[in-house]
């Protein structure tokens, strides 16, 4: 199954460029860099300060114009831009991705076969929002990944307790965030569920 970092939302800093390259070194293969209130100033000195041979492994959540300036996997669309599919289509060239977060499954199931993989939540009780329960069943899961060739991460709640569950349900990924990022040990917390 793949795993995918997804940054933490506060402002990029020296710690957290020093353990991305770090989760880099111990096998993490997809990092994605959202960071709304940063600016591209800001997301330059992070990726400034991360090792050049991981950059393949970075997926941008805003200020896509770096695409031109570093090297990285791709970009992902969340609700609110991706209207713009077309546009951005034209920053990537054939070696890069396109991904965009959904939080059902008829929004799921609409959308344009231009992504390359799509993010699914949350998929149980999130870790890192107070409050943000799961709204599928494990029923409707199924059937879904089931049903689909699109490629389809899990997102929320997703941990140590949870990530095998997420496999069963058919996930071919998932995406981590409160169950790295909300431990006393980030790197730990990832080998722990790296193999899993």
């Amino acid at each position: 199954m793949i795993k995918v970092v997804l940054s933490p939302e506060i402002p990029p800093s020296n710690s957290e460029a020093d353990l991305v390259n770090e989760l880099f070194a111990v096998g993490l293969q997809h990092y994605h860099l959202r960071k709304y209130e940063s600016t591209k100033a800001e997301l330059i000195n992070f990726l400034d300060l991360i090792n050049p041979i991981y950059y393949s492994r970075i997926v941008l959540h805003q200020h896509f114009e770096l695409l031109r300036h570093y090297p990285l996997q791709g970009i992902h669309l969340n609700s609110h831009i991706k209207s713009e599919l077309p546009n951005y289509l034209k920053l990537l060239d054939s070696t890069q991705t396109i991904s965009c977060s959904t939080h059902s499954i008829p929004e799921l199931l609409a959308e344009d076969h231009h992504f390359h993989y799509f993010f699914l939540s949350p998929i149980f009780k999130s870790i890192s929002k107070p409050n943000y329960e799961s709204k599928f069943s494990s029923n409707e899961l199924q059937s879904l990944l089931a049903s689909t060739n699109k490629l389809i991460y899990g997102l929320g709640g997703i941990d140590l307790t949870t990530i095998e569950q997420a496999g069963a349900l058919g996930f071919k990924g998932v995406v981590l965030l409160g169950g790295i990022w909300n431990t006393a040990d980030p790197l730990a917390a990832f080998r722990q569920i790296q193999y899993k």
